[in-house]
């Protein structure tokens, strides 16, 4: 082979292997995702006073309770309603049956707090009373009372 052949073999050679000019682009993607500041009513227990004896009327409590849940770190306020029976102008809670009224009132109308996040259940507990002397002459029947209960973030 002669010298310049050796060459132009040699020159073909270096070209194949030499790096071609190549054009690359680079771009970035975000992932995201939102977590909402959410809370819900888990359950709630009702209050219930039970069986009274107006032969001997003594104050009862009964306590019931409110669970909930909130994303961790949202700030929470639960509020209790007047219920269905309030008196307006005595500005008392009540419980019904038929025309007759059963008084009674909540320790606590609103609560506030942090949300703790999702695993475990915050108990707000409801407690309520009523007086002897308020029952002391009602007819017998069971009385009753829906309040509702607002759960805000």
């Amino acid at each position: 082979m002669s010298r310049l052949a050796a060459l132009a073999l040699v020159a073909c050679v270096l070209g194949l292997a030499a790096p071609r000019a190549q054009a690359g682009d680079v771009a970035t993607v975000r992932v995201s995702a939102t977590v909402l500041g959410v809370c819900k009513i888990v359950s709630v227990d009702d209050i219930r006073f039970g069986d009274l004896d107006p032969s001997r009327p003594v104050d009862v409590e009964a306590q019931g309770a409110v669970r909930l849940q909130c994303t961790r770190g949202v700030d929470y306020r639960l509020s209790v309603d007047s219920g269905q029976g309030f008196d307006a102008a005595a500005g008392r809670r009540r419980m019904r049956a038929g025309e007759a009224f059963l008084p009674y009132t909540l320790a606590a109308e609103a609560f506030s707090g942090i949300g703790t996040g999702f695993r475990v259940p915050i108990e707000l507990p409801l407690a309520a009373t009523l007086r002897g002397d308020d029952y002391r002459d009602l007819p017998a029947d069971t009385y009753t009372d829906t309040i509702r209960v607002l759960l805000e973030p």
